[in-house]
């Protein structure tokens, strides 16, 4: 990485200088009195890291790619929860996809969908479908957690992020990153 190769972000609350390696960026999070000389400086010192991360970033986003099905038609592997289950189609009068999981994914298409915008659809529906998953998750999580931790976020919110698995702020606004429905569940962890 060049020493220019990375952007600057001056923050108020931030008090020491911080690294933030995303699929197409190198962030540096600096305190906003800090010399421009001071970051370059700590950027530097942090190459090796920086290279790793890149390296590790690029090889996670390259899991998932591997880890979605080529095409989402009758049959096709989904990945959830650590294993692939099998994609199954059911033609019907609805007018709009339902998704129903049972040791596989029974995918229920409105017959008035064409198969131009057939996968593309299969493909939405099973991404609500887990981020709602995960919300319905997380929630349990939160009420389960939340009297023994004193905490109690004010909002719980799924999105598709680039770098973190999730985060809570200084709000308790719990955020989580729905890619982690993929992963295998670590049993006793969060229980």
């Amino acid at each position: 990485m060049l020493s220019n190769a990375y952007q600057i972000r001056r923050s108020a609350r931030a008090k020491l200088v911080r690294i933030v390696v995303s699929i197409d960026k190198v962030e540096v999070v600096a305190p906003v009195r800090m010399p421009q000389q001071q970051i370059a400086q700590f950027v530097r010192s942090k190459q090796d890291w920086i290279t790793a991360a890149q390296a590790n970033v690029r090889l996670k986003a390259a899991a998932i790619v591997r880890l979605s099905p080529s095409a989402y038609r009758e049959g096709a592997l989904i990945p959830y929860q650590g294993s692939h289950y099998a994609l199954t189609l059911n033609p019907t009068a609805l007018k709009r996809i339902k998704v129903v999981f049972d040791s596989q994914f029974l995918v229920s298409i409105p017959t008035s969908l064409d198969s131009l915008n057939q996968e593309v659809a299969i493909k939405q529906a099973l991404t609500a479908w887990m981020k709602q998953a995960v919300k319905v998750m997380i929630m349990h999580y939160v009420q389960l957690h939340s009297p023994r931790c004193q905490l109690v976020p004010r909002m719980v919110r799924v999105k598709t992020q680039k770098s973190r698995w999730g985060s809570c702020s200084s709000n308790n606004d719990i955020t989580i990153n729905w890619l982690l429905i993929l992963a295998p569940p670590l049993i006793g962890y969060l229980s």
